[in-house]
């Protein structure tokens, strides 16, 4: 598990340097930074998704990757546990928001099969489960 750990912790690091290496023709910076932020929810790290939103100031209910989910939905759809509470808590990523096909958070995190974070979901943050789909 360390080991995916620290793979992971250097792929996003890798990522991050890409982007930023590009020259400004070939992109808008905004994006770049929306497209870094997606990278590292995907895998996981806190410490970067952290960073990334307290350097730029953004608003996570206002990003959206892949069909209009937010960075929580997508950690949700992840299982990223960790990440998940770091948004809601920290950052207070709202819980009722819904991706394109209307799936929420914990709708989200049945599909992913991540029990542990649907867990979470349900006692820590009081997720309400007849509003979910």
């Amino acid at each position: 598990k360390d080991y995916f750990i620290t793979l992971t912790r250097h792929l996003t690091d890798f990522v991050i340097e890409v982007v930023d290496e590009r020259d400004e023709t070939d992109h808008n910076g905004e994006d770049d930074y929306n497209d870094t932020l997606m990278q590292a929810i995907c895998v996981g790290d806190v410490d970067i998704v952290r960073n990334r939103i307290k350097e730029l100031h953004i608003d996570v209910n206002t990003i959206q990757g892949n069909q209009g989910r937010t960075l929580l939905l997508e950690a949700c759809l992840k299982g990223h546990t960790e990440l998940v509470r770091e948004l809601v808590n920290e950052h207070r990523a709202d819980l009722i928001v819904k991706d394109d096909d209307g799936n929420d958070a914990l709708m989200l995190a049945v599909l992913g099969g991540h029990k542990d974070l649907v867990r979470v979901l349900i006692k820590e943050f009081h997720f309400n489960v007849n509003t979910s789909r």
